[in-house]
């Protein structure tokens, strides 16, 4: 779900979205900092993720405030007990700075574009190896790559 969608309609996106947790679906705000909605929003939603719109990463490399607003929100996302998705990610640089930030899941035409089913599968057995940097900041005890993280995040950590 975009979060301009639920800022529109937030008691409904709230009713609609908690049938869908007790469903057992893992929901995502999509476009996170681009619909304009307020903490207090965040606080009720019953979500699992936020995703940090493309228009915040990709300019990590030369926006400090880009990068103040990234990194606030991804500490932010965590201390609610929600894992981040930073969307977008078009260079070498983003990758480095959200992994160094504790980002955990990442997507964007620099990791890949977007692959036909048949493509895929060997894909992922090609690029399924970490590098070592990458690989030891795993070994900690969250995957988000923060020790004192208890959010208990499920999914595969910021990489190629």
């Amino acid at each position: 779900m975009t979060e301009s969608a639920v800022v529109e309609d937030p008691e409904s996106a709230i009713t609609l979205l908690s049938r869908f947790k007790d469903w057992g679906m893992r929901i995502s705000i999509d476009d996170y900092g681009t619909g304009y909605s307020s903490l207090a929003q965040l606080k009720q939603l019953p979500v699992h993720e936020l995703k940090i719109d493309k228009s915040f990463i990709q300019r990590l490399s030369d926006d400090q405030s880009d990068q103040i607003i990234v990194k606030s929100t991804i500490e932010l996302a965590h201390s609610m007990g929600l894992s981040v998705v930073a969307e977008g990610i078009e260079d070498e640089f983003a990758l480095d700075w959200l992994t160094s930030n504790n980002c955990e899941l990442a997507q964007g035409y620099h990791i890949s574009r977007p692959q036909a089913v048949d493509a895929l599968t060997p894909w992922l057995k090609d690029h399924a190896q970490l590098n070592p940097r990458r690989r030891r900041a795993k070994q900690r005890h969250c995957i988000c790559g923060n020790r004192k993280c208890r959010s208990g995040h499920s999914g595969e950590r910021t990489g190629k």
